[in-house]
């Protein structure tokens, strides 16, 4: 017969382990983004050097499981984000612990960047589910 419960539980049902991702794009170079951030924050960034990304900072500390802010444009000279004016993109994660602490993290990272106005503009702004 037919079950009588679904097959697949909603998206939004609390007890699944939810991700939250923001990605931001900005004028400032990503030295500059990078500073901003600091005072924000009040958190620290190693440099990284890839030969896809070329040099890229990390975030040390627990703001969020992995903050990376990159260039635009990649070693090549190939842009990520079709817009020259945009210099650097901004990644945070929240992956790790409670949903409601990843929450928690994710809506205050939100409320940080707004409050710098302009310069940071939010791309993409997502959830997973999982």
């Amino acid at each position: 017969g037919i079950p009588a419960e679904p097959l697949f539980r909603s998206i939004r049902n609390p007890n699944m382990e939810q991700q939250f991702f923001l990605q931001y794009l900005s004028r400032l170079s990503k030295e500059q983004a990078a500073a901003a951030l600091e005072e924000c924050f009040d958190i620290g960034f190693d440099e990284r050097d890839s030969a896809y990304f070329g040099v890229y900072f990390v975030c040390r500390g627990g703001l969020c499981d992995r903050l990376t802010i990159k260039s635009n444009a990649d070693p090549d000279g190939d842009l990520a984000v079709n817009n020259p004016n945009i210099r650097s993109i901004t990644d945070f994660s929240f992956i790790e612990g409670t949903n409601a602490d990843k929450e928690a993290k994710y809506r205050f990272v939100k409320e940080r960047m707004a409050a710098l106005g302009g310069a940071f503009i939010l791309s993409q702004d997502n959830v997973y589910c999982g």
